[in-house]
């Protein structure tokens, strides 16, 4: 089990060693991030990001962006695509390494797509996906725990080589698509340059596609590393246990597509109670995110037809959820007096530095 208390602590606090602003307080360590999962860049999910952008300025909350290289891998409208994820961004933010495997990313990186997808059928045995991206890619659905190691790490570089090219600064911080996970894929992250991983989430969060992947017969099972080693109060901590050097910075069950205002509200009071009686020099640490795709409305496209023919368009309201929770704490001066915000890469710095 990997951990959920500090050595020799009765509750799952840390010592803050550094990334205090100011005298140091027991608090709650707090990371928001966006998966940018590649499907669109519609103006009216980017505009709430935006407007979510303006919110955290003015409050003082950087948050990291994982985003998937594959807005670029075309190579169509890369300045285009790279001014409308800068617009849900302030000073301060991260970007971040986020991969699924989108058929012209993998080519890019010399890696040949392996025909499964898990939006596709048992008729067809997963092989056709029910979905395309706004440019007529596929591979959303495809999990990267079919990849070696060797194609990982060549992925995650042209990951970030896609990424710099569009003129992102690239921290090693690295969440695979669908949090999927094994060693030979967390090997290959490692070797390609990243430090953290942020993938690890509790198998609540996961439910769906556990039973998707079991039907699939993936083995490994996509998932099983973290179903008995991640709970929602899992905190930072290093992979060396599972032979990898790597700090994991685990997603908990608080993305915004997975929960309520409420059930995010309740993580945070559950943070709260850690640091009740904790000593000044001690914190907790909590993630919360959402998708970028999902903010408002979601589009899925037709597979094998014309870019941009749409498929669905599905009412979602995510990001609504974790700004109405944000707003409730700025609104308590009790409450936001306890939070510290940090970028992931901050973040491990002050667990697993």
């Amino acid at each position: 089990m990997f951990p959920d208390r500090f050595p020799g602590k009765s509750t799952p606090i840390y010592d803050v060693r550094v990334g205090h602003k100011g005298k140091p307080r027991a608090c709650v360590t707090v990371t928001l991030s966006a998966d940018w999962d590649g499907h669109d860049l519609r103006d009216e999910n980017v505009g709430a990001i935006e407007h979510f952008a303006a919110w955290r300025q003015q409050h003082g909350v950087p948050m990291t962006h994982f985003v998937c290289p594959s807005y670029f891998s075309n190579g169509q409208n890369v300045a285009q695509n790279a001014n409308q994820i800068r617009r849900g961004m302030i000073p301060g933010d991260e970007v971040a390494i986020h991969v699924h495997g989108w058929r012209s990313l993998l080519q890019q990186a010399g890696v040949l797509q392996v025909a499964s997808f898990w939006s596709g059928s048992p008729v067809n045995n997963y092989q056709t996906p029910a979905y395309a991206n706004a440019w007529a890619d596929i591979g959303h659905d495809n999990p990267i725990t079919h990849y070696t190691r060797q194609e990982i790490t060549q992925i995650i570089n042209r990951s970030r080589a896609l990424l710099q090219g569009a003129g992102f600064n690239v921290s090693s911080s690295f969440r695979s698509g669908a949090w999927v996970a094994h060693r030979e894929l967390l090997r290959g992250v490692r070797n390609a340059g990243c430090i953290l991983d942020a993938s690890g989430v509790p198998p609540a969060m996961t439910e769906p596609l556990n039973g998707l992947f079991t039907a699939m017969a993936l083995n490994p099972h996509p998932l099983a590393l973290w179903a008995n080693n991640i709970t929602p109060n899992s905190q930072p901590h290093v992979l060396n246990p599972i032979g990898v050097n790597l700090r994991e910075l685990p997603c908990h069950y608080s993305l915004a597509d997975y929960n309520t205002q409420q059930g995010i509200e309740g993580r945070m009071q559950w943070a709260l109670g850690q640091i009740q009686h904790a000593q000044l020099d001690q914190t907790v640490y909590l993630h919360f995110g959402f998708h970028p795709e999902t903010a408002v409305t979601l589009r899925l496209y037709q597979p094998n037809q014309p870019a941009g023919t749409v498929l669905a368009n599905i009412p979602m309201n995510h990001l609504a959820k974790l700004e109405g929770a944000l707003q409730t704490w700025r609104a308590s001066g009790a409450i936001w007096g306890q939070l510290q915000f940090v970028t992931v890469e901050d973040a491990v710095q002050i667990f697993v530095p």
